[in-house]
């Protein structure tokens, strides 16, 4: 599945998308088993990412969500400011975007159509790779 790296560029309402390539260092798929993947609201940073290429690749989740932190920020940022209310706010300064369809290209591209494409079902969890979660049940 493609992926890439989406972060600002410079104009308002356009983002830049950069293809991530495939690291043949870091090895291959051995056997192609089920595999489960066990996360909990301590998964952060890299622990997510590596979660989602798991979810991307067909891993089945059980668990609960994570805290949402695995697009990172740069520390050294100044933030961007919210209006003339005097404050910034630091935020992510990118993201990966998975394209499971194979539309998505390299470069420049409208932000509003890139969410629309993103919140499409294409890119929803699948019956074959379900994000599953334990309800939890009261006691009486």
């Amino acid at each position: 599945m493609k992926t890439y790296e989406m972060s600002a560029s410079g104009t308002p309402g356009i983002v830049h998308l950069e293809a991530l390539q495939d690291d043949a260092s870091c090895g291959s798929v051995a056997a192609h088993k089920p595999l489960i993947a066990l996360v909990d609201a301590g998964n952060r940073s890299a622990g997510e990412l590596l979660a989602t290429y798991l979810w991307a690749s067909g891993a089945t989740f059980m668990g609960e969500h994570t805290i949402g932190a695995g697009g990172g920020r740069d520390s050294q940022s100044q933030g961007g400011a919210l209006g003339d209310s005097g404050y910034r706010a630091l935020v992510s300064d990118n993201f990966y975007i998975f394209d499971p369809t194979d539309n998505l290209r390299a470069g420049e591209m409208d932000e509003a159509t890139l969410v629309d494409r993103v919140a499409t079902d294409v890119f929803l969890p699948k019956p074959k790779a379900p994000l599953r979660y334990p309800v939890r049940r009261r006691r009486a």
